[in-house]
């Protein structure tokens, strides 16, 4: 299931491309190599995408990190995620962290919420509740559900921060009022 996760998240950020048959013919192959080589992001991002979907994960590694050293937000998002959980790639917390942290510093809403799981779990990290609730703000600001949950049932229950209902209340009902089941069924207790 998670890795059906990363390679749609990899179609999302791809553009549409035409991934047909004309795409993996040898010289759009070759030529999206040499673009990539010479430091073409979208060509290392088709490319990373085309070896993942051909299971050759070391290529779509080198790509990924390609485009990640140039700022490319979606490859480091991408590799934070391959890192942390992917099967076919050895577990590396360490560079999971790494990766999610320069997306993050770029503002991207998942990467925050990753590394907010990873510190309030002390996944990799010395397990770091401030830290934990400062990246879930950050991302619950931009609209992440999941950490507006999270910061709902921290909260509530009072772990990791100062127990305080109304702010419980605040972060349920942003997450609720986009969709999230389970936030929906934590403002039941208000709604009696």
């Amino acid at each position: 299931m998670k890795k059906l996760l990363i390679i749609v998240m990899m179609l999302m950020v791809v553009p549409s491309v035409g991934l047909g048959e004309e795409v993996f013919s040898k010289p759009r192959l070759e030529e999206l190599k040499k673009k990539a080589e010479n430091g073409d992001v979208e060509s290392q991002r088709i490319l990373a995408l085309l070896y993942t979907v051909k299971q050759d994960h070391q290529k779509s590694l080198y790509y990924y990190e390609l485009a990640a050293e140039q700022g490319d937000v979606n490859a480091q998002s991408i590799l934070g995620a391959i890192y942390y959980a992917d099967k076919e790639i050895k577990q590396n917390y360490q560079k999971s962290l790494y990766y999610y942290g320069l997306a993050a510093k770029q503002g991207d809403a998942d990467a925050q919420s990753a590394l907010g799981v990873m510190y309030g779990n002390g996944t990799g990290v010395k397990q770091d509740h401030l830290k934990a609730k400062r990246y879930f703000e950050l991302a619950a600001k931009q609209g992440n559900t999941y950490s507006q949950y999270i910061l709902g049932k921290m909260y509530y229950y009072g772990h990791g921060v100062k127990q305080d209902y109304l702010k419980a209340k605040y972060y349920y009902k942003q997450a609720a009022e986009q969709g999230h089941e389970k936030a929906k069924e934590a403002l039941k207790f208000w709604n009696k």
